[in-house]
């Protein structure tokens, strides 16, 4: 077995273990287009959700409901159809693999347009979708090294915007953030032990607080893969326990994210060349 053999096996398995175990939370959150059969859609501040919305395609799809059903089977069996054919070639071939980022970035617009399910999440599956576009290794590098940067820069941002903006250094701020996210569980009379755990943050914005610095600085942590590789095994369990934690805490199934966390794997690393920041072209 070959190393860029090797290499290309490890990135089909951890993509559509990611990619299916996705699709199956959204059949049993009912999320798929044709479980929800939209019978209308929404405008978002998105130009690229702008100009599906103006070629009529949601429109279409709302007068056509077969075509929800259309979509679903292209997310579901698109991947088998390359997985195939890898397995018979042993290497990535433009075609089918072009057809999965169309597929998978057309399905996350459509989400969000039809649902409403913003597509922070799905991010990490539309850019390691392009991994199986090319059989050259030089291009396949590149696209690891911007898939490793965009994993990085997700916590690396999201750190300086709640720095900029103040948000750690307001007491309250994690308690009123609690409360929004869990609205529907605190108001019922019938508390579980997660939702006893979420009345004593908020009644604690000290303590909470205290986890919402920690997470920040975890965040801003991974300013340090910009500049060396060396870290990567620490960032890529830091970023395990941090979507952990934040499913628990916030409820929010970021997971899918961790599909990019394979680009801060050993054997990537040792197997790709880091393309500097400058010389991404």
């Amino acid at each position: 077995m070959t190393e860029d053999f090797k290499l290309r096996k490890i990135i089909t398995l951890n993509y559509f273990v990611f990619y299916y175990l996705t699709v199956l939370f959204f059949f049993i959150s009912h999320k798929l287009l044709s479980q929800v059969g939209p019978q209308f859609f929404s405008f978002n501040r998105d130009l690229t959700e702008l100009g599906i919305i103006a070629s009529g395609l949601p429109k279409f799809m709302i007068q056509h409901p077969v075509s929800f059903l259309i979509a679903d089977s292209f997310l579901i069996f698109l991947p088998l159809l390359i997985i195939f054919d890898f397995l018979r070639k042993k290497t990535f071939s433009w075609f089918p693999g072009s057809l999965l980022p169309i597929v998978v970035g057309l399905y996350i617009l459509l989400q969000n347009i039809f649902t409403q399910q913003h597509p922070e999440m799905l991010i990490g599956l539309f850019a390691m979708a392009f991994c199986f576009t090319t059989s050259k290794q030089e291009r396949l590098y590149k696209i690891l090294s911007v898939c490793r940067y965009l994993f990085l820069y997700i916590f690396t941002s999201a750190a300086i915007w709640k720095i900029a903006r103040g948000a750690i250094f307001n007491v309250e701020e994690f308690s009123n953030i609690l409360i929004q996210q869990h609205a529907d569980i605190l108001t019922v009379p019938v508390q579980t032990a997660l939702g006893k755990y979420y009345f004593f943050l908020i009644n604690h914005p000290g303590v909470s607080l205290s986890l919402y610095i920690g997470a920040v600085v975890l965040e801003l942590y991974f300013i340090i893969g910009f500049f060396t590789t060396r870290k990567d095994h620490l960032l890529l369990a830091l970023s395990i326990l941090f979507f952990i934690a934040d499913y628990f805490l916030m409820r929010i199934p970021f997971w899918p994210l961790l599909v990019l966390g394979v680009t801060l794997t050993k054997f990537i690393n040792k197997n790709i060349r880091l393309i500097p920041l400058l010389q991404l072209k």
